[in-house]
């Protein structure tokens, strides 16, 4: 009977870790958007902004050229409608001309794609457009938690809609009630959205308590490690990757100059030395992610630099993207790239990052492939993931 007790105990204590690890290493995550692409500075002067807003204004004018911004939309509703592709009548080459539809109109329709995150999303928000979502309120709690103000445009879109034909640019009462939407939706994506704002929410979640040695402070709650490896794993395009790389490197390397951030193998497009017409022929017409990065912080060291520097622990952080079951065989443990060399260098858990970028939702209240994947990962390291249900 005693030793009934002790196993029950022990069983019950077994899953209380289980669970506190799950808790600890398995994160929600969403795609992100260039910094320099948000088409609005914050209300306060920061910000990046072009066009309309630019950041050199006088702060005084920013209401008036808000309201000038806001009465120069010439529709209501977007031309590109998501499903229908005689309406992507945007191609190669043409990502600056794609935007600036979504800047000419009140709003835009979206949708759920293969996930619930898609890149569309943060495209029209990013240009003062707001983005009409059928079934948004269905999105699962920790799916699109982090980069998209889901309650944000819910209520948006009940206040805003329907608009009248003929009294929505007239009415000084509705355009107030929109530009107040704008300034809230553009402070949120500013916090929580860009490129730069995912690489420090990434940060800010693995050094929570753990204290990250190498790191270096940046006076904003989080440590910036010195030292980063993107480890590239699937060849195709993932736009949680990328977008994450971009803030990431960006971030790490203008702490310090002798900071690194480097991807193997290297991700080319997303460099600003890489073809422009190349660049068109990639997924999404490389609009957003491709030519981000300068070179000249691109590292530079072969296969057999990495692998020295895995090994004698040189990297602060090693990040792994994108994994999942189903990314072929270099998506999975024990074959992700060089994983002997990263478990020959003793890696701990809270110096690995591992990015699901998969459409697939995962769900931990489900016994399936995908909850057991990502159990098994975040034993080894921190789990940030796209489409995560529960």
């Amino acid at each position: 009977m005693l030793g009934l007790i002790y196993y029950i105990f022990y069983l019950h204590f077994f899953l209380l870790i289980k669970m506190m690890n799950e808790k600890n290493y398995i994160h929600p995550i969403g795609y992100s958007v260039p910094d320099e692409l948000l088409i609005l500075p914050l209300q306060n002067g920061t910000g990046q902004g072009v066009g309309f807003l630019d950041k050199g204004r006088d702060k005084d004018m920013r209401g008036p050229i808000l309201d000038l911004f806001i009465q120069s939309k010439r529709h209501i509703l977007c031309d590109v409608i998501p499903g229908e592709p005689l309406t992507y009548r945007f191609g190669p080459g043409e990502e600056s001309d794609y935007l600036s539809n979504y800047r000419d109109c009140y709003f835009a329709l979206t949708k759920k794609k293969g996930g619930w995150d898609c890149l569309r999303h943060l495209e029209i928000l990013s240009q003062g457009c707001i983005p009409i979502f059928p079934d948004l309120d269905k999105c699962p709690a920790n799916t699109l938690s982090i980069t998209l103000p889901k309650d944000l445009l819910l209520q948006a879109t009940s206040d805003l809609l329907p608009v009248g034909k003929h009294s929505y640019q007239s009415n000084s009462e509705y355009q107030e009630l929109y530009k107040s939407y704008l300034i809230k939706i553009n402070e949120y994506l500013y916090q929580h959205s860009t490129c730069s704002s995912v690489a420090r929410y990434i940060f800010s979640t693995i050094g929570q308590g753990h204290g990250q040695g190498n790191g270096q402070g940046n006076g904003q709650g989080h440590r910036v490690p010195r030292r980063v490896l993107l480890i590239r794993c699937h060849e195709g395009v993932n736009y949680l990757r990328e977008t994450a790389w971009i803030g990431i490197q960006r971030l790490v390397t203008s702490e310090s100059p002798d900071n690194v951030a480097v991807e193997w193998p290297p991700i080319n497009y997303l460099y600003d030395d890489y073809p422009v017409e190349d660049a068109g022929q990639l997924y999404g017409c490389g609009y957003l992610y491709t030519r981000r990065l300068s070179r000249c912080c691109g590292g530079g060291f072969d296969e057999s630099a990495i692998v020295q520097r895995i090994l004698s622990h040189y990297w602060d952080l090693i990040i792994y993207g994108k994994v999942g079951p189903d990314e072929l065989t270099q998506g999975s443990l024990p074959h992700l790239p060089l994983w002997q060399h990263v478990m020959d260098g003793s890696y701990l858990q809270n110096e690995l990052v591992f990015l699901y970028g998969g459409d697939h939702p995962f769900n931990l209240n489900k016994d399936d492939r995908y909850s057991q994947h990502l159990r098994t990962m975040s034993q080894k390291g921190h789990c940030f993931v796209r489409e995560l249900e529960s």
